[in-house]
């Protein structure tokens, strides 16, 4: 079996605000069942991934800013891990995200 990730896991502490990478227009905030709450902010021909939300603080139409608070990143209740997954793809195609990420 051969597994694709285009992201990064971001480990941080319970309650952890995620804050967006560059200002943008939120297109999408939906939920999956391996990866919590999800939204996606499209930035130009960039969009940024922020999944494994508990709590999402914005709305699907919100114009966002740099270092806005999206949601709090969840918890997982039988590891005790709080992981933010964060992707980024300019067009379709996947781009490396650490260079995106404000210490």
């Amino acid at each position: 079996i051969e597994t694709i990730n285009d992201g990064i896991f971001i480990s941080t502490r319970q309650g952890q605000e995620v804050r967006s990478v560059f200002s943008g227009l939120v297109t999408l905030i939906t939920k999956v069942p391996t990866y919590g709450q999800v939204v996606i902010i499209q930035h130009g021909n960039y969009r940024t991934v922020y999944a494994n939300l508990e709590d999402v603080y914005v709305a699907q139409g919100d114009k966002v800013s740099v270092l806005q608070p999206l949601g709090a990143v969840k918890t997982n209740a039988q590891t005790g891990e709080t992981q933010l997954y964060f992707q980024i793809y300019k067009d379709f195609n996947p781009v490396n995200p650490s260079a995106w990420i404000n210490n």
